[in-house]
Order: C-alpha cells, then sequence, then structure tokens
C-alpha cells in the first residue's frame, strides 16, 4: 500500500452508521459500533475480521464477507464547512457485515481540522477577548436578550475605554452618565430589533436578511440619534442619514444576519 494505513478509521455518516476501525495487529482488525440493546442502553458492539492490502486498495473481511476500499482524495463536510481530505471510498454500495457504504477516514487528522478550527475561532486582542467574555457571561440568558445586552455592554465598554485616555471627559459625571445612558438605549434597540426581527424575516431568504439589516442600522442610528438630541436637521442631512443606514445596513444584512440564518435553519432541520 502506498499511503500508510491510519491506526484509527471512522466514518462520519449518522450515528447509526458510525463506525471505528483499529489495527491492533498485522492481520487482525476490529469495527466497534454502538448499538441499542432490547433495554433501550446504547452499548459498543465490536466485531473481529482480518485486512489486507494491495496497492492502494484496503480489504477488510468480516464472517467470511469481504469489503474493499481505494484511496481517493476528497471534499470532506465538517458542519457545513469544507475540507480536502484523503478517504478511503467503499467499492460496495450496500452494508457489508458491520461496515456501511460510507467512506473511512483517518481519525486523527479529522481530529486536526477540528483543532485547526478551534484555534481559528478563539478571540484575539483586547477587543477580541472582551467579546469573547461578554458573550460567555451571556450565554445562560434566553437567546433574545443576548444580542441586545451584548450590544449594549460592547457600546459602553468601548465608550469608557477611550474616555479613560481623557481625564477631562470624568469632569462632569453627570454628562459622562448621560452619554452612557444613551450608548446602553442605542445598543439596546440597535441589537434588540433584529433579534426580534430575525425569525419572521429569515423566511424570505437572503432578502430577509438584507432587509432586517437596514432595519436594525437604521433603528441603531435613530435611538443614536434621540439619546444626544441629534435628529437631522434638514433634507440633507436625513439623506445622509438614510444613505447611511441603507449602505451599512445591507453590509450587516450580507456579512452577519445571512450566514447566522442559515445556520440557524440548518439547526432546525437536523
Amino acid at each position: 500500500m502506498l499511503r500508510p494505513l491510519p491506526r484509527e478509521l471512522i466514518t462520519l455518516g449518522q450515528p447509526g452508521d458510525q463506525i471505528l476501525v483499529l489495527f491492533p495487529s498485522p492481520a487482525v482488525c476490529t469495527v466497534t459500533r454502538m448499538r441499542r440493546d432490547a433495554s433501550g442502553e446504547t452499548r459498543p458492539e465490536v466485531k473481529y475480521g482480518s485486512w489486507s492490502t494491495a496497492g492502494e486498495t484496503l480489504s477488510l473481511t468480516f464472517d467470511g464477507k469481504s469489503a474493499e476500499y481505494v484511496w481517493q482524495e476528497g471534499a470532506l463536510a465538517l458542519d457545513e464547512e469544507q475540507h480536502t481530505l484523503w478517504q478511503l471510498v467503499p467499492r460496495f454500495d450496500a452494508p457489508v457485515g458491520p461496515l456501511p457504504a460510507l467512506p473511512l477516514v483517518d481519525a486523527a487528522a479529522v481530529s486536526g481540522l477540528f483543532a485547526e478550527r478551534e484555534n481559528a475561532s478563539r478571540p484575539r486582542g483586547l477587543f477580541g477577548w472582551l467579546a469573547f467574555a461578554i458573550m460567555r457571561g451571556l450565554a445562560p440568558l434566553p437567546w433574545w436578550l443576548r444580542a441586545p445586552i451584548a450590544t449594549a455592554v460592547a457600546l459602553v465598554s468601548i465608550v469608557l475605554f477611550r474616555v479613560a485616555f481623557h481625564p477631562e471627559a470624568w469632569a462632569s459625571m453627570a454628562e459622562l452618565g448621560t452619554a452612557l445612558s444613551g450608548v446602553a438605549a442605542a445598543g439596546l434597540i440597535g441589537g434588540g430589533v433584529p433579534t426580534l426581527l430575525f425569525v419572521p424575516l429569515r423566511r424570505l431568504g437572503y432578502a430577509g436578511s438584507l432587509l432586517n439589516g437596514v432595519v436594525g442600522v437604521l433603528s441603531y442610528l435613530s435611538a443614536c440619534a434621540w439619546a444626544f438630541d441629534d435628529f437631522p436637521a434638514n433634507q440633507r442631512s436625513l439623506l445622509i442619514f438614510l444613505a447611511v443606514g441603507l449602505v451599512f445596513g445591507l453590509v450587516v444584512g450580507h456579512a452577519l444576519l445571512h450566514p447566522l440564518a442559515k445556520i440557524s435553519a440548518a439547526r432546525e432541520r437536523q
């Protein structure tokens, strides 16, 4: 066999089709599958067989029935993400003994992909860790409260961070408190409106996500204008206000809300 045989092979199908293949000796292999017994408990079922290789082909034999696999490089979907990985593709269409008609992949390689994704998702920088801490703290709350409170806390934190480098801003605590209250209210509205519209507008697909983004950004800007008593004073200012809300709303809908809508819809289908 040209490619080295991994110590552990797994399938990534439905729970009833997931198996673990081990090679404890040069001629013996085992297949472990989780089975539900008569009492309803899930227990591992282990089958012993033999294996052999010929070039790029792997043959597994159980109860006198042989199943052949061949190495191929192909795409592997992990949580809606596509990865390129070497796989042992079955040369059979129906289950052979304990083996489903699914590709076998290197368990260590799959673990490596999950580790890479976890490392890529770790926060970086001060604001990255701040956002991570906020989301961890809000996790116990109902889903419809998380985005409004997270937005409000993030905006207040940003203002406090900037004020910390301008001691003169602390001279009037009343004005600072008013400003922070206004920012918090704007955050609650800016995060709350898209959250409340998320499920209804998700049914409209991509257009619904864009509309949600525009309405959410305009709501946030309106809340800021109300909090700081700075409404557009003339037609030109109003047009600029609406244009800014439209452009940034489309960006938010495309880059943030639409991916979240697809993830939410996929979870409901599972």
